[in-house]
């Protein structure tokens, strides 16, 4: 209720209590509608300001509300993106120790096929030599 509306009933309060004991009924009567008049007034300003008053309060509940929400959404994306972040970092590693295997086994591949070339390269000399030697001892 406005200052104004509750200093003039208090006013009025006050002047029907002095007055009581010596108006005359019609003073009365008129000092008592003149109360109802602005009691009607008092409230529709009540009405008002208690509208005011829960409207501030709706828009307060629902700033707390989407400041609730955005903190819930940030802690979820932060969540979504950590785990989005670790499988990539799993995904990676998997393949870097699946390259690194083939990579092992390439080399030993290569290991033995140079093992194997060395070999037949050795046996190929060792048979020229017994050819030769075989030649030369025919020959003699």
């Amino acid at each position: 209720m406005s200052l104004d509306i509750l200093s003039a009933v208090s006013n009025l309060r006050d002047k029907i209590v002095t007055s009581s004991n010596t108006a005359t009924p019609e003073e009365l009567a008129y000092l008592g509608s003149a109360l109802e008049k602005i009691g009607g007034k008092t409230s529709l300003y009540d009405v008002v300001d208690a509208a005011e008053t829960k409207k501030q309060e709706i828009l307060d509940a629902s700033a707390t509300v989407i400041s609730e929400l955005t903190a819930t959404l940030n802690t979820t994306k932060s969540t979504i993106e950590g785990s989005i972040d670790s499988s990539i970092a799993n995904y990676n590693n998997n393949i870097n120790a699946k390259r690194d295997e083939v990579i092992s086994e390439l080399e030993a591949a290569i290991t033995k096929a140079s093992a194997a070339a060395a070999l037949t390269q050795q046996q190929a000399v060792n048979g020229s030599k017994l050819r030769n030697m075989f030649y030369a001892s025919a020959l003699n």
